[in-house]
């Protein structure tokens, strides 16, 4: 993912300006919620591909039906 956002002990201020101007963003860059990320990890892992591979937020988001 491009910037992964979610909840954190200390305050990050980056993290807050991006966050608030993700929206700005093109789709496959925006900020992911961590959460996200996690349910779109476990079936992609189950996929039986070879190599490494790039997963955009975008498809990162698709995966996880948000």
């Amino acid at each position: 993912p491009s910037f992964l956002v979610g909840p954190r002990a200390e305050f990050r201020l980056g993290e807050q300006i991006v966050t608030r101007l993700g929206w700005l963003m093109p789709r496959r860059v925006k900020p992911i919620a961590a959460s996200v990320v996690a349910r779109a990890l476990v079936p992609l892992a189950k996929r039986e591909q070879d190599g490494a591979r790039i997963i955009e937020s975008r498809e990162l988001r698709a995966v996880a039906a948000v």
